[in-house]
C-alpha cells in the first residue's frame, strides 16, 4: 500500500477494449498507482459489453481507433499516428501493454522503448496450438517484436514455452495466469442446484467456425437423453446456419439465447451443469474460468490455453476435437454429475491476486 501523502507512481494500462474480467486487475492495481487505462475502442463485435458498463479509481482514454477485423473475427486497430500522438501526453512509471498483434501497437512499442525509465511490460497469452501462422519468419518477426519488452508476463507453461521457443530469454518472462472475476460468478445467491430436469450442458461465445460448434451440436446429438438440455449463448455468422442445422435434430433439446450481459449470464450458470469448450483454436478460453467460478463442470479441449491450468480441477473432463471424443467427455460429465461444485479450485486464480503478484514483481526490481 502507498503511504500517506506519498505520491503514487503512474501505470498505463493498454488494451483493445476494457474487458470485464480485467477490471478486478485493474482496481487493485489502483491501490498501489495512479492508473490509467488507455483503450483502442469503446466495444467489439460480437461483445455483449462496453466499457460504458464499467467504472473505478483509475482514468479512461479511448483512441477510437480504425479497425480491421481479420477472418471476421480478430481486431486488428491500425490508427498509428493517432494512438503515438494520446501517448505524447502520458508519462508513467510502468506500461502494461495486453497484446501485441494490432498494428496501432508498434507505435506504442516505438514510444515507450525509448524511454529508459519506463518499465514497459507486454501480456502474452499465445501458446504453440492457439497460433494461426507457422513459420521462421514469423516467430522472427514476434521476437523482434517482444524481445523490446523489459519483462513478458504471460499466461502459463504453455505460453511461457511459446515465447522460449522463439527465442526469447527466460530471465524476461514472469509466469502468472490469466484471470477473471471469479466473486462475480461466485455470488452465493447464484449458486444453487439447478432445479431444471435432465443434464444442462451450456456453450458460451462468439458462433464462428472456429469454436466448432457443429462438432459440439454433433456429439451432444449423440449423447443427449429425452431431457438434457443444450444451451448456446452468443452471436456470430454462424447463428443461422447453426439454427437451421439444430432444428434437424429432431427431439433434441438445444436452446440459441443471444447475447447476454455478464449479469444475465449469471443466471444462465446457475441453471447449468456443464460448461464445454473445444475450439479449433483458442489461445485462452475465460468462459471456462467463469464457469467453473459458477460451480459448473467443464468439457475442456487440451488445445486451449486454459487447459493446463484446469485440467487437475474438480469436474473437468479433457477431450480431443472430434465428435467421438467430446461425446466420450460429455457422457463422463453427466455420469460423474452430482450438482455445483463447492469452493472450486478457480477462485485462487482471481484478478486481485494476479495483480498483486504483479505489484510485488515490480517492487522487486527497484
Amino acid at each position: 500500500m502507498i503511504r500517506e501523502n506519498e505520491k503514487k507512481k503512474e501505470f498505463l494500462w493498454i488494451a483493445n477494449i476494457l474487458a470485464p474480467y480485467r477490471i478486478p486487475i485493474i482496481q487493485e492495481l489502483s491501490e498501489h498507482y495512479k492508473v490509467t487505462v488507455m483503450a483502442m475502442a469503446q466495444s467489439e463485435k460480437n461483445r455483449s459489453w462496453s466499457a460504458g458498463d464499467f467504472s473505478g479509481d483509475f482514468d479512461l482514454i479511448f483512441v477510437n481507433s480504425k479497425v480491421f477485423y481479420l477472418f471476421g473475427e480478430s481486431p486488428l486497430y491500425y490508427s498509428l499516428i493517432k494512438t503515438y500522438n494520446i501517448l505524447k501526453s502520458q508519462n508513467p512509471d510502468v506500461v502494461y501493454l495486453d497484446g501485441y498483434e494490432s498494428p496501432a501497437y508498434l507505435s506504442v512499442i516505438y514510444f515507450f522503448r525509448r524511454k529508459i525509465k519506463t518499465l514497459f511490460l507486454l501480456g502474452f497469452r499465445s501458446t504453440e496450438d492457439s497460433a494461426r501462422f507457422h513459420s521462421r519468419i514469423i516467430d522472427y518477426y514476434k521476437f523482434l517484436l517482444i524481445n523490446q519488452f523489459d519483462k513478458i508476463v504471460t499466461a502459463g507453461m504453455s505460453s511461457s514455452a511459446k515465447l522460449a521457443s522463439i527465442g526469447i530469454e527466460r530471465e524476461k518472462i514472469w509466469e502468472l495466469f490469466n484471470p477473471i472475476d471469479v466473486d462475480f460468478f461466485v455470488d452465493k445467491k447464484n449458486r444453487k442446484i439447478s432445479s431444471v430436469p435432465g443434464h444442462n450442458f451450456l456453450y458460451v461465445g462468439q458462433l464462428i467456425p472456429r469454436k466448432n460448434l457443429e462438432t459440439i451440436i454433433n456429439s451432444f446429438a449423440k449423447i443427449a437423453k429425452p431431457d438434457d438440455t443444450l444451451r448456446i449463448v452468443g452471436e456470430g455468422n454462424l447463428s443461422d446456419e447453426l439454427k437451421c442445422f439444430s432444428k434437424r435434430l429432431i427431439g433434441k433439446k438445444i436452446e440459441f439465447l443471444g447475447s447476454k450481459t455478464q449479469v444475465e449470464l449469471v443466471d444462465i450458470y446457475a441453471i447449468s451443469d456443464t460448461i464445454i469448450l473445444a475450439s479449433l483454436s483458442e489461445v485462452w478460453g475465460l468462459v471456462i474460468n467463469e464457469g467453473l467460478a459458477a460451480g459448473l463442470q467443464a468439457v475442456v479441449s487440451k488445445n486451449m490455453g486454459v487447459f493446463e491450468l484446469v485440467k487437475n480441477m474438480r469436474g473437468v473432463f479433457e477431450c480431443e476435437l472430434d465428435v467421438e471424443s467430446i461425446s466420450n467427455a460429455m457422457t463422463k460429465a453427466r455420469e460423474n454429475y452430482s450438482g455445483k461444485i463447492s469452493s472450486p479450485e478457480i477462485l485462487r486464480y482471481s484478478g486481485k491476486r494476479f495483480a498483486q503478484i504483479l505489484v510485488d514483481k515490480i517492487k522487486n526490481l527497484d
